[in-house]
């Protein structure tokens, strides 16, 4: 995912400047349609590896968010729809501290491990952690 090679999703943020999966990349394949959900499948990693938003009961009434900040990422903006509503992960790395807040939706109980190591207990609603 970050590699810098012609194919590398972080080719597309750092030569391209994109902000989304682009419809075509110009690669090894010169200039093909890559917009398929064979090639998308990253995005499931952005919200299950990066923000950490796992389902650990039914439907989400449970759910876990263990965000990880790789070397050479200092934020997380994520927000994921579930059947209960909106999971939020907003994580940013500000010199050596890192700040974690946390949208969990209603009826919904969640627990938050931050990138710091801390553990946390939270229901529905917004949470500014550390």
């Amino acid at each position: 995912m970050l590699h810098n090679h012609d194919t590398g999703y972080a080719r597309q943020i750092r030569v391209y400047d994109a902000t989304c999966l682009m419809e075509q990349w110009f690669g090894l394949c010169g200039m093909c349609s890559m917009n398929h959900p064979m090639f998308g499948g990253i995005f499931a990693d952005f919200y299950q590896i990066l923000a950490g938003i796992t389902s650990i009961e039914n439907a989400y009434k449970k759910i876990r968010i263990a965000p990880h900040l790789l070397p050479g990422i200092n934020e997380i903006n994520c927000v994921c729809h579930s059947v209960r509503g909106k999971i939020g992960v907003f994580v940013r790395r500000i010199g050596e501290k890192v700040y974690t807040d946390v949208i969990i939706p209603p009826n919904t109980t969640a627990e938050v491990i931050t990138p710091n190591g801390n553990t946390y207990e939270v229901s529905g609603g917004k949470h500014m952690l550390e």
